[in-house]
Formats: structure tokens, C-alpha cells, sequence
């Protein structure tokens, strides 16, 4: 997107001293056939006529309209177009987004977003671009919980995220969390909680207490990144015990995760007990208490392997 600014430059312009005119005037002349006007001044005493090819005209033309008093200049040639052009940040979140988020806000709605960038893959294959347009085409959301992702605050300064508030927690196996701060007030700093472990390592949730500050709701958001082949009772009581550990009454929890268990196992039955709303991507999902899902789905994610899920939730007012 670029913003284009014109002015113009005067040439061969003789100036006439302020004592040698009673007033000035100024001309609008045709300058080009995009219909660019030329502008210029010109003293009563001069008494040139007007000179449509040159840029020159009279005061006493009908054409020319009374300017204030100041240095007089005649135009004797026509003048030069500038044209500059600004390149705006493509990256960076419109106005639309922007007043969409607003006017959802507003009604008492959140937009919600889950995301496996599939980091290891990407990086081998240098596709950086290709994921980053990927996040910046799924805009607007408020808050979103990656998982695989070695670095967030890169991902969030190439994605137009640059509203956004985050928090990486800790590696191998990091899902890292970001809200966006014109939406968000942070009620406590954010922290993460082991839930397990596999052959690639410990697996957490990360977790942050906001107020959402246009209806004054307190929102847990919990973000997970489970263990490989472990959708027993296990997991799902580490996770429902990691969330009831972490909120407090009246919270509204929103909990996103590349979960590594489908629904109906005992691990995802557990936990949709305790946070039974659901965007269910498969064993990618978006889960909540009390926040009822208006609408939601899954994307293509490529170049991750995952898709990209994301969900618009109600949120009441805060009691908390």
C-alpha cells in the first residue's frame, strides 16, 4: 500500500517587492491532463495578461481570485510536478481490523486463535514468509497461543502483531501465549506449569490473568502443548488441575493447545469437564468455561502441519 504526495516547483519566477503591489492574485491554471492545478500568483500593478501556456496570468483575470498581501511572484514557467511516494506498513493492523475488534469488543465478544507453527519444518525450509503471511491473513484476533514456536517475539514483529503483549515460558516444547494490550489489562504476570514429558521432552501450560476492559471480565488464558501417545486420566487431571490452580471465581478461562489428544479420549474428557465450549480443530482446539462460542472453524495452516484455529467467544461482565 502506498500513499502518494504531489507539490509542486516553481521555475523562472520573478518576485515583485511588496511596495509595488496593491494586491495580489491568485490563478488557477490546467497543468497536466490528470487535472493537477497550478497555482500562481501574480501583482495588479504587472498588468500581465493571462498566458495560459506560460502559467502566467492577471489580477483582472475572471480566472484568478484575490490572495492575501505578501511577496508577489509571476510564474514564467510552467511548473514541475513532485511526486513522492510513502510506503505504509502492510504488516501493521488496519483500520478495518481494528474497528471490527472495537465493535466486537464492545458487543462483549473475543476473537481466539490457536496456531502450531510447526517451528523445526519452517526453519528447515526457510518459510518464514509463507507462515508469517499466514498469521497476518488470519487478523483480527485478541488473543492467540502458538505452539512450536522457538522465538515469539519475532513472530509477533513480522506479523503486524506489534499491539500485542506476550510471554514465551520455557523450552523444549514452548507455547508461548500473546494478548493484545488494547484490549487487555494484565490482573498478574504471566507464568507456565509442567504437565508432562515424552521422548522430546517436558511439556507445560503457560497461563496470564486479564481483564478485558471493555466489559471488565476476568480472563484466564491458558495455552498447552501435549505429550505424545499420554490421553489417559493423567494429562487431563495435570491440565484441569494446572487451570484450577491459576483462576479464581468468576474467571472466564480460554485455553488453546495443540493438545496431542482428540476429543473423546480421557485426557480431552477431563478437561471439557472442567471447560466444556469448544472450537474443535481435532487434536488442535479452543476451550472455555464460560465464554460461549458465537462461531469458529479451522484453516488451512501450510506451510505448519497443523491448522489454524480460531474462534469468536461471548464474554460477561467481570465479577472478578
Amino acid at each position: 500500500a502506498t500513499t502518494e504526495i504531489y507539490t509542486l516547483s516553481l521555475h523562472d519566477a520573478l518576485p515583485i517587492s511588496p511596495p509595488l503591489s496593491s494586491h495580489f492574485a491568485m490563478c488557477r491554471q490546467p497543468l497536466t491532463s490528470m487535472g493537477l492545478l497550478a497555482l500562481a500568483a501574480v501583482s495588479a500593478v504587472a498588468e500581465q495578461p493571462g498566458n495560459a501556456a506560460g502559467g502566467v496570468c492577471a489580477a483582472s483575470d475572471s480566472a484568478c481570485m484575490p490572495a492575501d498581501r505578501g511577496m508577489a511572484m509571476i510564474q514564467l514557467a510552467q511548473p514541475t510536478v513532485n511526486r513522492t511516494v510513502l510506503q505504509l506498513d502492510e504488516e501493521a493492523e488496519s483500520l478495518a481490523e481494528k474497528s471490527a475488534l472495537a465493535a466486537a469488543a464492545g458487543n462483549g465478544q473475543l476473537r481466539i486463535a490457536s496456531y502450531n507453527l510447526y517451528w523445526w519444518n519452517v526453519r528447515q525450509n526457510n518459510r518464514w514468509a509463507q507462515l508469517y503471511g499466514k498469521i497476518r491473513s488470519e487478523r483480527p484476533f485478541d488473543l492467540i497461543g502458538f505452539q512450536e514456536c522457538d522465538n515469539v517475539a519475532s513472530v509477533v514483529a513480522n506479523t503486524g502483531l506489534s499491539g500485542f503483549e506476550y510471554h514465551q515460558g520455557p523450552s523444549p516444547n514452548p507455547c508461548p501465549i500473546a494478548w493484545r494490550t488494547s484490549a487487555f489489562t494484565r490482573a498478574g504476570q504471566p507464568g507456565h506449569i509442567r504437565i508432562g514429558s515424552d521422548r522430546w521432552g517436558e511439556r507445560w501450560m503457560t497461563f496470564v490473568r486479564l481483564r478485558h476492559d471493555a466489559t471488565g471480565a476476568v480472563v484466564l488464558f491458558v495455552n498447552t502443548h501435549g505429550p505424545l501417545g499420554q490421553c489417559g486420566n493423567t494429562l487431563g487431571n495435570n491440565w484441569a488441575n494446572g487451570v484450577r490452580a491459576r483462576m479464581q471465581p468468576g474467571d472466564t478461562v480460554f485455553m488453546t493447545g495443540d493438545f496431542n489428544c482428540g476429543t473423546g479420549s480421557a485426557a480431552m474428557n477431563i478437561i471439557k469437564g472442567l471447560l466444556p465450549e469448544a472450537v474443535d480443530g481435532g487434536i488442535d482446539q479452543i476451550l472455555s468455561n464460560r465464554g460461549r462460542v458465537l462461531s469458529g472453524g479451522t484453516s488451512a495452516g501450510s506451510p505448519s502441519d497443523h491448522p489454524f484455529v480460531k474462534g469468536t467467544f461471548s464474554v460477561g461482565a467481570g465479577t472478578g
